[in-house]
């Protein structure tokens, strides 16, 4: 399944039916946001959302997985095949995304909190915390590296990841000062 082919099609059922991407967020209970990375083809919605996305957009399932328009109805045991590996290849890749960086984050935060107390630069509290602020900059890096084709998105991760980093160098130079 092709993301960008998926976000184009979708902005488009979007903006024929006069929604906004909040407003299409708001009917699915998702974020503008995460509408917005569908239509840039950064990712897929979660497989509960793809009915209810079809609903809302006036198409049916088969027509959101191929992101393109059908005509018939009827349903053959090829697109039936086609459309349940489209399904299963955009939630492993949801997945795949979701569980590497919250690994990242996890091992991170762990890893830099017990540095900072065995170093002495810190209580417990304060060493989860500069920990928590490290695996946001780690994070923010796993994705800048996995956008590499969408600049909006390295640019927000860009700026979220170098904000994380200058809040390190500041605790750093409070303590070490």
């Amino acid at each position: 399944m092709d993301a960008k082919k998926f976000g184009s099609f979708l902005a488009a059922l979007r903006k024929e039916k006069n929604m906004t991407q909040a407003e299409l967020g708001q009917r699915l209970h998702v974020t503008d946001k995460a509408v917005s990375k569908w239509e840039r083809g950064l990712g897929f919605p979660d497989i509960n959302t793809i009915g209810p996305l079809a609903e809302a957009l006036g198409v049916s399932i088969l027509e959101i997985m191929k992101s393109e328009r059908v005509e018939t109805k009827a349903i053959s045991d090829s697109d039936a095949s086609e459309l349940m590996k489209n399904v299963i290849e955009m939630q492993k890749k949801n997945q795949k995304q979701e569980h590497t960086a919250t690994g990242l984050a996890v091992f991170t935060t762990i890893f830099t909190a017990i540095i900072c107390y065995i170093a002495g630069f810190g209580n417990v509290g304060g060493s989860i915390f500069f920990g928590a602020i490290a695996a946001v900059a780690q994070v923010c890096i796993y994705f800048y590296l996995e956008n590499k084709n969408d600049p909006e998105s390295r640019k927000i991760y860009g700026v979220i990841g170098a904000i994380a980093i200058l809040i390190i160098a500041w605790l750093l130079y409070i303590v070490a000062g």
